[in-house]
């Protein structure tokens, strides 16, 4: 009777190799999570101009009110006082929703919740484009804040796509 070749791999050597593979396989899947780049989710594309909306009273309904003459237009900026902007905004809301911020640790907060807050009105670049964004509260001996936006094709250095998305 022949005896089998001891040269290749076991069982217990292929139990090891499977524990090892499954377990940088869960460590991957928590860190996409925790990091907000999980399979299912959905980017929204971005506006880029302002929309040509016009509206015409209906012959049916006349207005009531002649239309306001005095009513502004939405003020424009270019990308540094955008910046400044988001920073200023998110100093009121880390003041209210994390007053006491970890030391060493940092907070992602987008424009879209500056915004839903009310903390930050709509941002418009001097071409018109509506922008999105997020800002970095870190505290690192003393809180610093740094936006990061995008605004049709400009974008700050270092602007991450996903982090926009949280």
């Amino acid at each position: 009777m022949n005896k089998l070749n001891n040269k290749g791999w076991g069982l217990g050597a292929m139990i090891a190799f499977l524990g090892v593979f499954i377990l940088a396989i869960l460590i991957i899947v928590i860190q996409s999570n925790r990091l907000g780049i999980a399979g299912g989710q959905v980017s929204k594309p971005i506006p880029t101009k302002t929309p040509n909306v016009t509206s015409t009273p209906t012959p049916s309904i006349k207005p009531t009110s002649k239309p306001d003459e005095t009513a502004k237009p939405k003020p424009t900026y270019n990308y540094a006082e955008l910046e400044n902007l988001v920073e200023k905004s998110s100093v009121k809301y880390q003041e209210k929703y994390y007053p006491k911020l970890v030391k060493e640790d940092s907070v992602y907060v987008t424009v879209k919740k500056l915004l839903e807050e009310k903390y930050l009105s709509d941002l418009i670049d001097t071409d018109g484009n509506f922008c999105t964004g997020y800002v970095k509260i870190s505290n690192m001996e003393t809180i610093k804040y740094k936006a990061f936006i995008k605004c049709g094709t400009y974008q700050t250095e270092g602007y991450l796509d996903y982090l926009d998305l949280l």
